[in-house]
């Protein structure tokens, strides 16, 4: 599975800019492509220049489409496919530290969010005239003969945060930022069931975590009581069973959206837990493929 931020920071095929933890990409792929996953240890904002592309989670798939722009927490994606155009994209990533930085250099006050608020896997984003200004200001750093300086890359980073919480129209977002300003470490648990399909390593799970290594580990056995391996073992084998009875997609497709590396792993670990093959299991509930 790859990092998103990491290969963009990595490539030289992207025309990019960076200070410290904050990147601007100008983000270009071709027609076609294979099936891939992402996932990425900070936030981001897109804005969609060309083209369109699902972005699939456990329990939701989100089609983002030429101009239109979002919001991604931190967090992991399936793309079942890139369509048959262009797809360009402005990506903007920036961390949770420089979100609450920001909000408190500037004395944005965040109203309290509705009790029971479920943050979305993608936030749409309002763009009205002067974020539309903004992406444009963007593309004429990434056209201009020369980088900007370090000092007016930061500024316009923080620009686009203020311009996003000052709108009314975005609530959704103000009531992830909220989250942000209120807690010191992201939500282990709402991180956890949110990407538990990826096949991540629990390193890479703790950097999403904002932790360490150690720290997601104990932290995680005080919320779960049970070992990371183990809970991520049980909640895969329970989504897979619930793919394998609503849907009919092949056992390829099921272990590789459910987190497993391959579908003899997956088998393997699905015989052992529940005493039947993934094949049987379907046939025992009426499943035929």
């Amino acid at each position: 599975m790859s990092n998103l931020f990491d290969a963009l920071d990595n490539s030289t095929a992207f025309s990019k800019f960076k200070v410290d933890d904050l990147l601007f990409v100008e983000y270009t792929c071709d027609p076609g492509g294979p099936r891939a996953e992402i996932w990425s240890h900070t936030n981001y904002f897109t804005y969609v220049v060309t083209g369109k592309m699902t972005l699939k989670t456990p329990d939701k798939s989100y089609e983002i489409r030429a101009g239109e722009a979002y919001f991604i927490p931190k967090g992991s994606f399936i793309i079942p496919q890139f369509f048959e155009e262009v797809f360009c994209d402005i990506i903007v990533f920036i961390p949770d530290q420089f979100i609450c930085e920001v909000i408190r250099k500037y004395e944005l006050t965040l109203p309290t969010p509705v009790t029971g608020h479920d943050i979305q896997a993608v936030i749409p984003l309002h763009l009205d005239p002067s974020l539309i200004q903004y992406y444009r200001s963007l593309f004429t750093f990434f056209k201009g003969p020369k980088p900007p300086s370090k000092v007016l890359l930061k500024l316009k980073f923080e620009e686009l945060i203020v311009n996003v919480l000052t709108q009314i129209h975005n609530q959704d977002l103000v009531a992830y930022f909220y989250q942000l300003q209120h807690n010191r470490c992201p939500d282990l648990r709402e991180i956890m069931e949110n990407n538990f399909n990826a096949n991540l390593t629990l390193s890479e799970f703790a950097r999403m975590c904002a932790r360490s290594l150690s720290t997601f580990r104990r932290d995680f056995e005080s919320e779960y009581h049970t070992s990371p391996g183990s809970w991520l073992r049980e909640k895969r084998l329970h989504f897979s069973c619930q793919l394998l009875m609503t849907t009919t997609q092949t056992i390829d497709d099921i272990a590789y959206e459910s987190g497993f590396g391959n579908r003899t792993h997956f088998s393997r670990c699905f015989k052992e837990r529940f005493g039947s093959s993934p094949h049987q299991f379907r046939l025992s509930r009426g499943r035929l493929r």
